[in-house]
């Protein structure tokens, strides 16, 4: 199972380094066509950095939720629903407790993006990128742990 986290993890880092780089050259190029302003370099670089880092943590995370779950797609689904159903009614409801959410609020803040403009509205307070990524590995870790107990107790059976 730490295998295949760490290969979900890279696999995660390279397509969105693919991704990064096809939306970067159209993007420029049609913002060139249109003289309109480009954004620095360094600026697009630390961007694609931190969707790759959000992309190995996720594909991490999705590791572990695919060992509890093992139904594809109810897998899915649940992910779907804890997303946008779960998250969304905490964020109206206990902003507090809503920048903990794995697949909304701890992204958004590993990415460094206001949560008005990822739709979260103006009332969430988010985490520093820093721990933020800190919490969603500790997401990965419970994900992680109870999925491999299941895997164990499977094979015993």
């Amino acid at each position: 199972m730490a295998a295949k986290t760490l290969a979900f993890a890279a696999a995660g880092i390279v397509l969105s380094l693919a991704i990064s780089i096809a939306v970067t050259v159209l993007g420029l190029a049609i913002l060139g066509v249109r003289d309109l302003p480009t954004p620095d370099a360094g600026e697009l670089a630390g961007l694609a950095t931190r969707n790759a880092l959000v992309a190995a943590l996720l594909g991490a995370f999705g590791v572990g939720i695919g060992a509890l779950v093992r139904h594809q797609v109810l897998a899915v689904v649940g992910v779907l629903v804890l997303n946008f159903v779960v998250e969304s009614t905490l964020v109206a409801l206990v902003p507090e407790v809503a920048r903990f959410g794995p697949f909304g609020a701890l992204p958004t803040a590993v990415l460094d993006v206001p949560p008005e403009d990822a739709g979260l509205g103006d009332e969430i307070e988010l985490l520093t990128p820093g721990l933020a990524a800190v919490a969603l590995l500790a997401w990965i870790g419970a994900a992680f742990a109870a999925g491999a107990a299941l895997l164990h107790r499977r094979d015993l059976e």
